[in-house]
This record gives structure tokens, sequence and C-alpha cells, in this order.
């Protein structure tokens, strides 16, 4: 069914309007969410956040300005959103649940204390990272821990690849003076 068609279905008729845009889109956000979040959230979590995905776009059908662009790439960055969202919640719940490096028994005293001197250092490098703010923490996230390109960062926060490609190159010059290395 043709967007035009579809959202005036979903406004006239929310049930049948639920089922169609379901029909047509929900394998696409199913997709999106289980492409993002990886083996970091579980099924039941990929699952809820897709239904949220739906029920954010049914919600907010009748803001939807299909001049602005199409409704699957609407729902698409709605998803691409919810993903990170739940992939940054599924992270640092991981994180949290992990044993302490202090708890987990080693081989010897000195890779425990190596052990505590990496996640501290990790610790502070991930300060670090948040402390440049936003967009720049963002992009450095997505460039390096999620592995994507320029054109996807470009693409989900709305610069063009060059003006990401600038940002990391100035975000990572700020870093390493923070993290005490030369610019």
């Amino acid at each position: 069914m043709e967007d035009h068609a579809l959202l005036r279905l979903m406004k006239a008729e929310p049930e049948k309007g639920a089922e169609q845009f379901m029909a047509q889109y929900a394998g696409l956000v199913y997709s999106i969410v289980s492409g993002r979040t990886g083996s970091t959230a579980s099924q039941e979590d990929i699952e809820e956040c897709v239904s949220d995905v739906i029920f954010e776009v049914l919600r907010k059908a009748d803001t939807i300005d299909l001049e602005k662009g199409s409704l699957q790439a609407w729902t698409a960055v709605v998803a691409r959103n919810r993903a990170v969202n739940l992939f940054r919640k599924s992270v640092r719940e991981r994180d949290r649940a992990a044993p302490s490096p202090v708890l987990t028994p080693l081989a010897d005293t000195a890779d425990t204390e190596q052990a505590v001197l990496d996640a501290d250092e990790r610790r502070r490098l991930l300060a670090a990272v948040e402390s440049l703010g936003e967009p720049d923490s963002s992009i450095i996230f997505r460039k390096y821990y999620f592995g994507q390109r320029s054109r996807e960062i470009a693409e989900d926060l709305n610069m063009t690849a060059s003006a990401v490609d600038t940002r990391l190159s100035r975000a990572m010059k700020k870093l390493r003076t923070i993290w005490g290395g030369k610019a």
C-alpha cells in the first residue's frame, strides 16, 4: 500500500492501519533493531524494541509529513534511534553484571593488578569520550565501537559525511589532549 493511503488508513481505521503497517514494515523494523543491537540485547528486548518502534509510528501518524520523506525512511530512523538506545542500555547492563576484575580469581597478583589497571583505563577513556559532548561522543562511539561508516553516521545525525569526518578529526585531537598526548 502506498504511503499516503496507509497513513489515511492509520488515521481513519487505526486497527486496520496498524495491521497493514505491520505487514509492510515489521520486517524492516526487526532487521534494523536486531542488526544494530547485535548480540548485546536479548531476543525479548529486541522484540520489545520493535513493538515500541511500531507503537511510536502509529501514535505519531498524525504528525508524519510525507513531503519530508517516505514512511519507510521515517520508520527506519525511529528504529535506528531506538536500536542505538537499546544497544547502549544493553552494554551498560552487561558491564554492570560482569564480574569485577577485583573479585575474579586470577593466576597471580600481577594479572590481578593488570586487570584492575585495564578496567580503570577503560573507565577513564569512556569518561573522556563522554566529556566531549554531543555529537562528538556519539560520532566516536558509532565509528569505533559500532563500526559504522561516516556516511551511515551522517544519515543518522542529519549531517554530511564530510562534516562527520571533520568533527571526528577534531574530537580525536581533543581526546588526545584530554588523555595526555599531543594534539
